[in-house]
């Protein structure tokens, strides 16, 4: 399903306007609570975390049902350095149970603008990616980043709404050579126009990941690149959450112009 720009950024406003009303609760110990829930045929996800534990995290992670070539989506998230919105792409999973992943961090100090990330994981310990780890892990508990340290770039020229919301447009996009091992470009902007392309002028932002280390499939198979959608090979998307002690987070990520072959089930 395609949304279009129009639509996209409203589904988003509304989500946030209902969002932004969570409160969490707080028992004598404290907690921590983060819920991520799908709407607009499994492709809208919304991110209600509040965490007024001792931890200094509460993660959360969840797929989306359609699996991908390679998508477009917007994040919107309200301002004040309460977490990480994390949208996943080149998701697989591996024999022994870890996950392989690209992942765009999106979050903010409480300034004037927004940051990100873009990074490469590979053999990432799923407990890791839920509770109160402080970053995505092996098996081993050492760091599972393959593309550097995950520095924080500053998106200059995005600024948050009168709501105090940030939102940020993403273009996730396969590229490579015909019938061989691809990469993913990240470009991140201002907006994006109806045919799922981020205008030159509204551009802030742009990564490649698995240039060197390769994505791969749930069969341990380099993810492949075509011009045919069919001959590429499909992985898995997602959302994370990360909420900073004593914050709570309220957000949304709509993807659209998923670019796919078929619609494979959860499970499958």
């Amino acid at each position: 399903m395609k949304f279009s720009k129009k639509m996209m950024f409203g589904a988003v406003a509304l989500m946030m306007a209902a969002s932004l009303v969570f409160t969490g609760c707080r028992d004598e110990e404290g907690s921590a609570d983060v819920n991520i829930s799908w709407s607009g045929n499994g492709n809208i996800a919304t991110v209600l975390g509040t965490n007024d534990s001792d931890d200094a995290y509460a993660r959360k992670f969840e797929t989306m049902r359609t699996k991908h070539i390679d998508y477009t989506a917007t994040a919107t998230w309200n301002k004040g350095y309460a977490g990480v919105i994390g949208v996943v792409f080149g998701l697989s999973k591996n024999a022994d149970g870890t996950y392989n992943f690209g992942v765009v961090g999106l979050g903010d100090t409480g300034g004037t603008n927004p940051r990100y990330y873009v990074n490469h994981y590979v053999n990432v310990d799923p407990l890791s990616m839920v509770g109160s780890a402080n970053d995505f892990l092996n098996k081993e508990g050492n760091k599972a980043h393959v593309d550097g340290d995950c520095d924080w770039i500053t998106l200059k020229g995005i600024t948050a709404d009168e709501d105090g919301n940030f939102t940020v447009a993403i273009k996730v996009a396969l590229k490579g050579e015909e019938g061989e091992d691809g990469y993913y470009e990240v470009t991140l902007g201002t907006e994006l126009e109806e045919d799922g392309t981020i205008a030159a002028a509204n551009k802030k932002g742009t990564k490649e990941v698995g240039k060197t280390t390769k994505f791969t499939d749930k069969d341990g198979n380099n993810v492949k690149f075509s011009e045919t959608p069919s001959k590429c090979t499909q992985t898995e998307a997602g959302v994370y959450a990360n909420v900073y002690t004593g914050k709570s987070l309220a957000a949304t990520v709509a993807f659209s112009n998923i670019r796919k072959y078929d619609d494979v089930a959860d499970g499958e």
